[in-house]
């Protein structure tokens, strides 16, 4: 039995007070739909009807299979569904959702529209041992390096020193993926929760703050290792190394307390977020006093290289271009005069396999004479 691609379709639409606006979709098979909307940004608008909006759906025939949804003006979004049936599903043309803005201001509605499609869902693997091979010679030709400087969480964003970490990428790398090849960005300083075992090794120095903080500045340049893929977790690794880099305590200056051999463990996950944990040994003065392991600082990108969505998309490129999967439709959905264009909608591991779930959107090439 042919199993066809749930899909999200997203619409951002700017609604005067108390107006409306329509999208249409096409679901291309027997399923549910769900459409959930609401207001972008963070303005609490006001609203003498005491409602923030409605939504609606519509039958190509102009019918609502289901009453309207008037959502309260202390609600953060409005979610109606509907599950579509064949007979729906026969009548020609396209569905509608409606969405109303029953406040007092102009706001942007963000709508999702989620169906089942007419595509059929594909499956393509690859090997993972030769998945590590080819990410090693991607990290080669990237020749990736990262510069570690931190500092405080509540740091200024507008403050010259607030993003004082870097990465740079191959000038090649960089115009193939339409980015600088120098990226800059903030770290916060290093935590290390004092707990009960930690205070009793540090007995007797003072009083503790509840998380020592630790800062690195100006620690060298460090090349980026080869990524691993981790089939168990879904995540593509990297273990970067300071070397001799010495992180010092910055809220607790009554004795010399520094982090020494630490060891950063990165792991992006196939959507683009980024989890990070740290290993390092803590020293006062020049006695090690034990080896910590904790969550890694903060990182934060505002937008750009670094943000999920954008990693996300850099994944989803390379396995699309990788795995060639533009080039396979399936045969049964090919239409003379289209290329494809391929949407991945999930990973999964298989064995020593990596595999990926997608369909093939058509679109018409357009072609240029010079």
């Amino acid at each position: 039995m042919t199993d066809y691609a749930t899909i999200t379709v997203s619409a951002d639409t700017v609604l005067n007070a108390e107006t409306t606006t329509s999208i249409s979709f096409r679901p291309g098979r027997p399923g549910h739909i769900s459409i959930q909307s609401a207001p972008v940004g963070s303005s609490k608008p006001q609203s003498a009807t005491g409602l923030l909006g409605t939504l609606e759906i519509l039958l190509p025939n102009g019918t609502a299979p289901v009453p309207i949804v008037k959502a309260p003006i202390a609600d953060k979004s409005m979610t109606i569904g509907y599950t579509a049936t064949a007979a729906d599903l026969a009548i020609n043309g396209d569905w509608t959702c409606r969405v109303g803005n029953e406040t007092d201001n102009l706001l942007t509605f963000r709508t999702e529209i989620t169906y089942v499609s007419s595509y059929p869902v594909q499956t393509a693997s690859v090997d993972i041992p030769f998945l590590d091979l080819l990410l090693a010679e991607v990290a080669n030709d990237a020749q990736a390096k990262v510069h570690l400087q931190t500092s405080p969480a509540d740091m200024d964003p507008t403050d010259p020193a607030y993003k004082a970490s870097w990465i740079t990428i191959s000038p090649d790398l960089a115009t193939a993926i339409h980015q600088p090849s120098k990226y800059l960005f903030h770290v916060d300083d290093f935590g290390v929760p004092v707990t009960n075992e930690l205070l009793k090794l540090l007995a007797g120095i003072g009083v503790l703050p509840k998380t020592l903080l630790f800062r690195a500045v100006g620690e060298g340049v460090f090349s980026i290792p080869p990524p691993v893929l981790d089939p168990s977790a879904l995540t593509i690794g990297v273990g970067l190394d300071l070397g001799t880099a010495v992180l010092t305590c910055v809220n607790f200056g009554s004795v010399s307390a520094e982090l020494r051999s630490v060891h950063i463990d990165v792991e992006v996950g196939m959507d683009g977020t980024i989890g990070a944990t740290y290993r390092a040994s803590l020293y006062l003065g020049t006695r090690h006093i034990t080896d910590i392991s904790s969550s890694a600082p903060s990182v934060q990108s505002a937008g750009g290289m670094l943000a999920p969505s954008t990693l996300q998309g850099y994944i989803q490129s390379f396995f699309t271009s990788f795995m060639r999967l533009n080039d396979c439709p399936p045969p049964a959905t090919m239409v003379a005069g289209f290329d494809y264009d391929a949407k991945i909608l999930n990973f999964s591991a298989s064995g020593n396999s990596l595999v990926v779930d997608f369909y093939s959107l058509p679109f018409k090439a357009v072609t240029t004479l010079s």
